[in-house]
């Protein structure tokens, strides 16, 4: 992870502020209401999931309270600490537990990551189907890397992932890619 991210700390600054903005930004809550609602109305999940880079666990909320077995990981201890205060039901944590996932979540952490050979061999290892990417069009210099769609793809064929589908979310300023394990 980009270590300037992390300095910022952003949870110990700002709470759980995934969960603020969904509860008071209208476009915020539109984005991840979007999100849930594609992945449990159009896609046949059913767990294990591991959302890396979970923050405040927003989105492993909607998924555990859908039934879906989740797991939440993330380097942040505040973040998580937040994270298991506000749903204890599910686990965050910062190590990934031994076992493989049905599917993996990449919302606005991809971008954040500098050691891709050892997000190769560590976490994309125990994917067994999917991968749901959320990459942002926007710039910043707190992105290790700002990538272009495809460059994810290709990095992801590399690594035996082919692409589904890709979903524009104008209004967010995002894109969320789905992949298949070859």
């Amino acid at each position: 992870m980009n270590k300037e991210y992390l300095d910022t700390a952003k949870y110990k600054k700002s709470g759980a502020y995934h969960w603020k903005s969904y509860l008071l930004d209208k476009d915020y809550r539109k984005y991840v209401d979007t999100v849930i609602n594609y992945l449990l109305n159009h896609e046949s999940l059913k767990g294990p999931i591991l959302d890396m880079g979970c923050g405040d666990g927003l989105f492993t909320y909607f998924l555990r309270k859908s039934g879906i077995r989740t797991f939440g990981y993330d380097i942040d201890p505040v973040a998580l600490k937040v994270a298991n205060i506000i749903d204890p039901d599910t686990k965050h944590s910062n190590f990934m537990y031994k076992e493989d996932y049905e599917t993996l979540l990449l919302f606005d952490v991809f971008e954040h990551i500098e050691n891709l050979e050892g997000f190769r061999i560590k976490v994309l290892s125990k994917i067994k189907k999917r991968i749901y990417l959320i990459n942002p069009k926007s710039e910043s210099k707190l992105h290790v890397k700002n990538y272009k769609n495809k460059e994810i793809v290709n990095l992801f064929n590399e690594w035996n992932f082919e692409l589904v589908t890709t979903i524009d979310l104008k209004f967010a300023g995002k894109t969320l890619l789905k992949f298949k394990r070859v």
